[in-house]
């Protein structure tokens, strides 16, 4: 991911809401991510996506996104991406999204990087691993409706 760069990021917050108990604020953004590859070589591996308060610049939340670019090529993605802050923190009245290009592997929101998890969570991480590494990623076909109505033909098949 050396030679891989950001040409352009757009976000829209679609909307924000309390989730959890009230605990967490939920922002959801429709992001449309165009990347190119200025390396000599297929570049695959993660971009973080970084939720930040325009007031004062405090980091409130990092989600990861995956992509794959051919060498000389610029790919164009859209997707919807949730961030969730704190209801403890300050709550920003102005968010925006940033990118980072990570070089490397992303460092584990359970250990923090550090390879070691309190005693009390690593059954729950141990049991929860394998069927999260198997859904992280999981394509969808489109399907069609099945009829769709019209002005000019109302009920008409």
């Amino acid at each position: 991911m050396s030679g891989v760069v950001v040409s352009s990021l757009e976000s829209v917050e679609q909307d924000s809401f309390l989730v959890g108990c009230d605990a967490y604020r939920a922002y959801e953004y429709d992001i449309t991510l165009t990347v190119q590859n200025e390396g000599d070589q297929d570049a695959g591996g993660y971009i973080s996506m970084i939720l930040v308060n325009t007031k004062t610049g405090q980091l409130l939340d990092t989600e990861y996104t995956v992509v794959e670019v051919a060498v000389g090529m610029s790919l164009k993605t859209e997707f919807s991406m949730a961030f969730l802050v704190s209801t403890m923190l300050e709550q920003p009245d102005i968010t925006e999204v940033k990118t980072k290009v990570l070089n490397n592997d992303v460092p584990c929101n359970a250990c923090s990087g550090k390879g070691k998890v309190a005693l009390n969570s690593w059954p729950l991480l141990k049991s929860m691993k394998e069927s999260f590494v198997q859904s992280l990623r999981v394509a969808t076909p489109f399907v069609p409706p099945l009829h769709i109505e019209t002005e000019a033909n109302p009920g008409d098949f």
